[in-house]
């Protein structure tokens, strides 16, 4: 079902989605974090729109080809395609979309309608949304228990940077949908989570990175914080994302396993993955392959 957040602040429009694919295969198999999807699409420096629902692999297959035919197209063209897919599923497919261009709009299509000029708006599984309102709404000064004591956790987020910038809004939207993908209770939504901004270049991607170490010991004096090693619990992650506005590609890459994982729908609905790779060669392989340049922090 999975679980995609949107908010307009004045002239901004800053979009969530996790990347959890609630799907079989042709085999009948529950999908992994390696068969996603990216939820939230930018289709041109003016235009994104995003989706959640009850997936098939005919909307799978025919992602792709939707993303290319929007080329080129306004927002009343796309509105009336995704309308059409909308109740040719019964409704069981939302979309949230949202143009920068004649002005900032946000809109939803939900219960077989239009639903426009929205300040906010979110589709997918509710119990989702009841965890991301708790998290970005409820106590901020949260108790940290034993368990997170026993580990070293550092999370860098890349925020718009740009004077009309809601700098506060976007991050608690970030943070709240990290709280969800992390929350074993929801079984819907998980994996990766990407995020989108508008500015006045147009819609982009931003980047972010989590390290998850075991714990260091207590040391007087500068130190250098260990990642650690997988044997050992360590995870650290980084969101790459074009380096250009109007793009629809994000990558990940996973420091200890040496693993990149890219995102684009206009190529593929599911990811493609590079094995046995460290993240500046896998921002390279995916440049020379797909003529994307990603960017954002690197380990190692």
């Amino acid at each position: 079902m999975t679980l995609v957040v949107a908010y307009k602040s004045k002239e901004e429009v800053y979009i969530c989605g996790d990347t959890r694919l609630r799907l079989l295969d042709r085999e009948g198999r529950s999908v992994d974090a390696l068969n996603g999807s990216l939820k939230v699409i930018i289709l041109s420096e003016s235009l994104c729109f995003a989706y959640a629902g009850n997936i098939t692999h005919k909307f799978a297959d025919s992602l792709p080809y939707l993303c290319n035919s929007f080329a080129g197209k306004g927002i009343e063209s796309v509105l009336s395609a995704l309308l059409d897919i909308h109740i040719l599923y019964n409704g069981r497919i939302d979309f949230i979309v949202s143009a920068l261009s004649p002005t900032a709009e946000l809109i939803k299509i939900q219960d077989l309608k239009i639903i426009r000029n929205l300040t906010s708006a979110w589709i997918g599984d509710i119990d989702a949304f009841n965890v991301y309102q708790e998290s970005r709404l409820g106590d901020k000064n949260h108790t940290i228990n034993d368990s997170i004591c026993m580990r070293s956790k550092l999370y860098i987020y890349k925020v718009p940077d740009h004077p009309e910038a809601d700098q506060e809004l976007f991050l608690s939207m970030c943070r709240a949908m990290e709280s969800v993908v992390g929350n074993e209770r929801v079984e819907s939504v998980g994996d990766f989570y990407t995020a989108v901004s508008s500015s006045n270049k147009g819609f982009y991607y931003l980047s972010y990175a989590s390290v998850d170490a075991p714990c260091q010991p207590p040391h007087i004096g500068c130190r250098t914080i260990g990642f650690g090693s997988a044997q050992e619990g360590g995870c650290s992650l980084t969101a790459l994302t074009p380096s250009s506005p109007g793009s629809a590609a994000v990558a990940f890459h996973y420091f200890q396993g040496q693993l990149g994982i890219l995102f684009l729908p206009k190529v593929s609905y599911f990811p493609l993955v590079f094995a046995e790779t460290n993240c500046c060669d896998f921002i390279d392989h995916v440049k020379s392959r797909y003529g994307v340049c990603l960017d954002g922090p690197r380990f190692g």
